[in-house]
């Protein structure tokens, strides 16, 4: 099995952030988000006709580069893995 998928980041670019409750005061932070890729592979295969085995393996991309990252968003590249059983 196999997965390519994009996310449209700068749709989120702008924040609005609250400065001062009391006032009301706010202002909106510039993101720098960039488009991003997600790329999956993995594998089913019966060891009998009981039991079979499976695992996978993603990688996303991160959405800021290193000198845009702040407290918005601290995600960068993710890597998941997974092995699994089934009876």
């Amino acid at each position: 099995m196999a997965d390519l998928g994009s996310q449209n980041w700068p749709e989120f670019g702008q924040i609005g952030v609250s400065i001062d409750f009391s006032t009301s005061t706010s202002t909106s932070v510039d993101t720098n988000f960039q488009d991003t890729w997600h790329t999956a592979l993995g594998a089913h295969y019966r060891l009998n006709p009981r039991w079979s085995v499976s695992a996978g393996f993603a990688c996303d991309r991160s959405p800021v580069s290193n000198s845009d990252r702040s407290i918005v968003l601290l995600l960068d590249r993710q890597y998941r893995q997974g092995p699994g059983a089934a009876v």
